[in-house]
């Protein structure tokens, strides 16, 4: 029975954002938010920061400067324009180039192993027992999911698991200089899955707000917890896509700042550097942002040509020997093209 677990954080940075400044910027955050947050973790585990291939150099030399030194960060670069299989309301082609990348450098032995996987965004923070935690969780309580996998169903069989959150966490309005206590479960960055390497089910696997749900429809135990103290700190900016509103928040008292610091990590010189760096503007609420959206739209768009130029390609068109379907591969070619360029433009 295996009693030691790899745990694996899993960090998407600046996807569809090809502007080299602004790419810069949500970096600068990154450095001084998430960074030093995971740095201040005190059990080991691997960082993969996975990034678009077709971002600035300059980018993607930043993040690797920012991460050298550490023998468990990686940048994994994906490049999405060669995406062929994706799926609907979830990030599983971000875990398969993930899996691909952790068997190349033998970071586990045994591709049968089950493994921790988790996701924290690149402008979010953690508790520094974290990792710790949910280390110790699931050492305690798998033995007894183990016991129940052979009572499991075919189409179960292959793997149990676990689908871990801590409900209590802070929302933090950073220009605002607001903070939230909140109770919410399956937070981004408070899904925490134990599952079996070959199963292909990690964090990644559903959107973060129907965890509940798609740990039911996987029959993993689902453990919701609360904690002595808040895990986890999530930042609301104006480069987020999603809605906010400052005014649920109070003014973070002074004695606050500690905490942002000793607790979860978080650098706030540098954070107060990144506010004077780049001013925010003047607003206390910011709606629904589409950019995100309209990015992976185009992405599953994307994909979905390049398979229908990968069918047409097994039929021998490079050859010409069908005039019909190489006109196809040709017209599926100019489709991808123009569905690329919209994805590169700068917005």
């Amino acid at each position: 029975m295996q009693t030691k677990f790899s745990h694996f954080v899993i960090t998407r940075l600046g996807f569809g954002i090809y502007e080299e400044a602004r790419l810069k910027k949500m970096i600068d955050l990154f450095a001084a938010v998430t960074l030093p947050s995971i740095k201040n973790q005190t059990e080991r585990f691997f960082w993969l920061i996975v990034v678009d291939k077709a971002c600035a150099e300059a980018n993607k030399d930043q993040i690797r400067g920012l991460i050298a030194g550490h023998d468990n960060y990686y940048c994994i670069e994906i490049d999405v324009t060669k995406l062929s299989n994706v799926r609907l309301a979830c990030f599983d082609w971000v875990w398969d180039h993930c899996q691909s990348f952790i068997l190349e450098k033998g970071l586990i032995e045994n591709p049968e192993e089950y493994v921790i996987t988790s996701i924290i965004d690149a402008d979010d923070a953690w508790n520094r027992e974290v990792i710790s935690t949910v280390d110790q969780l699931v050492t305690k309580n798998m033995p007894a999911q183990f016991e129940k996998l052979n009572t499991r169903g075919t189409w179960l069989r292959h793997s149990i698991g676990l689908a871990i959150t801590f409900y209590d966490g802070y929302v933090w309005f950073l220009s605002e200089k607001k903070i939230w206590p909140v109770k919410d479960e399956f937070r981004s960055m408070s899904v925490f899955v134990v599952a079996r390497f070959s199963s292909g089910i990690s964090a990644c696997s559903c959107r973060h707000t129907q965890w509940r749900k798609y740990a039911e429809i996987l029959d993993f135990e689902i453990m919701s917890l609360p904690s002595k103290q808040p895990m986890w700190v999530y930042c609301r900016h104006e480069e987020t896509v999603e809605s906010w509103n400052a005014k649920q928040g109070m003014p973070v008292p002074a004695s606050f700042d500690e905490r942002l610091q000793n607790t979860f990590g978080i650098d706030l010189e540098k954070v107060n550097k990144w506010l004077s760096d780049y001013p925010p503007q003047n607003i206390s609420q910011k709606h629904f942002n589409p950019s995100a959206a309209i990015q992976y739209d185009l992405m599953f768009r994307i994909a979905i040509w390049n398979r229908k130029i990968q069918a047409l390609e097994a039929h021998g068109i490079p050859n010409h020997s069908d005039i019909n379907t190489g006109g196809a591969l040709a017209h599926a070619r100019a489709e991808r093209e123009v569905l690329i360029q919209e994805l590169q433009r700068e917005r």
